[in-house]
């Protein structure tokens, strides 16, 4: 099912930004390519990549999350009533 009419996201980042990376990649984000020396960086260039993600992926990772929360949930209100 495609619910915005496209089949992901995809965006590209400078490899110099490890925090960004991490995070791409914590919410399911792919390296897909890298373009070699295709942006300047101050006197020198550097590396454009791009990280993308299927709209299918997207919707596991959603799904799995609220699964996780949850039965997070119902084990916090199990705890409860037994206190």
């Amino acid at each position: 099912m495609r619910l915005w009419g496209f089949t992901g996201w995809s965006w590209t980042y400078f490899p110099f930004n490890p925090r960004a990376i991490r995070a791409y990649e914590k919410a399911g984000f792919r390296r897909e390519g890298v373009r070699r020396e295709a942006v300047l960086d101050g006197a020198a260039y550097g590396d454009d990549v791009l990280m993308a993600i299927l709209e299918d992926e997207w919707r596991e990772i959603k799904q799995a999350e609220q699964t996780k929360e949850g039965r997070f949930k119902y084990e916090i209100s199990v705890g409860r009533n037994h206190v």
